[in-house]
């Protein structure tokens, strides 16, 4: 454990049932796991009804904020999430429901993804649209946190403290992590199932990793990054980046 920082282990994580903050604080997915969602598993057409759906069950706002995604900017647009719970121990990553958010929102979540880009370099992904999305969703939660004082406190996951240690972002991060009162939590690595136990639950179905071991998926995320250098796609400084690389990563079609 980070001695720096409070970070909490954690066996497993219970996606909320209701909407609000919490659903922002949701873990990254599993490497194991990565490729294997509804979006991807159920089929194009499926998904498109499933995401369509959500967005009008929401009112087309924000699950997380509350506020109107009426489209008017990519800020603004409605993204559809999938929400999941998640066994660490025996690696099972039960789908719950999907999530109407915002984009910036979206790209809290995928904290990993966000990271990964910036580091090397993807001018999709500027320091200046990063330290937006990290400080909109430290004070979603900061705000959720002051609202609820008899609850239990709302923690980031623990992908926010590689932010605080990245160059270049560092010192920003830090004071957000301090302005902001943020504590994390992370999986407790002792207790990890084995990469070929992980698999997704999407009701009575289940799905196994498509990668054998950490090698494949390395392999196969190297080939979706040169894929997305060879694509042009939108600055991230307008928000519509998440929705482009989905469409690249996941083949969703709108």
């Amino acid at each position: 454990m980070d001695k720096e920082f409070d970070i909490k282990t954690v066996m497993a994580w219970t996606a909320p049932k209701e909407d609000g903050a919490p659903i922002i604080a949701m873990p990254n997915v599993p490497a194991p796991l990565h490729g294997v969602a509804p979006r991807t598993v159920l089929g194009n057409t499926t998904w498109t009804h499933m995401r369509k759906k959500c967005y009008f069950d929401a009112d087309y706002k924000s699950q997380i904020s509350g506020i109107d995604l009426d489209g008017s900017t990519n800020d603004l647009r409605c993204n559809a999430h999938e929400l999941y719970s998640y066994d660490y121990v025996h690696g099972i990553a039960y789908f719950e429901r999907p999530v109407c958010i915002s984009p910036i929102e979206h790209n809290f979540i995928h904290s990993g993804r966000m990271l990964t880009m910036y580091k090397k370099g993807n001018p999709l992904m500027p320091k200046e649209y990063l330290l937006k999305v990290v400080e909109n969703g430290f004070r979603e939660i900061h705000d959720w946190n002051i609202a609820h004082p008899n609850e239990r406190p709302i923690r980031a996951y623990a992908t926010l403290v590689d932010y605080a240690k990245t160059p270049g972002i560092a010192e920003e991060i830090r004071d957000l992590i301090d302005k902001y009162d943020i504590k994390f939590y992370k999986e407790d690595d002792k207790i990890m199932a084995k990469w070929q136990d992980w698999k997704l639950k999407i009701g009575k179905l289940e799905y196994k990793t498509p990668y054998e071991d950490r090698k494949a998926w390395a392999k196969a995320m190297e080939e979706n990054d040169k894929t997305n250098h060879n694509v042009a796609m939108e600055n991230a400084l307008t928000g519509g980046v998440f929705d482009e690389i989905d469409k690249i990563i996941d083949g969703l079609k709108d």
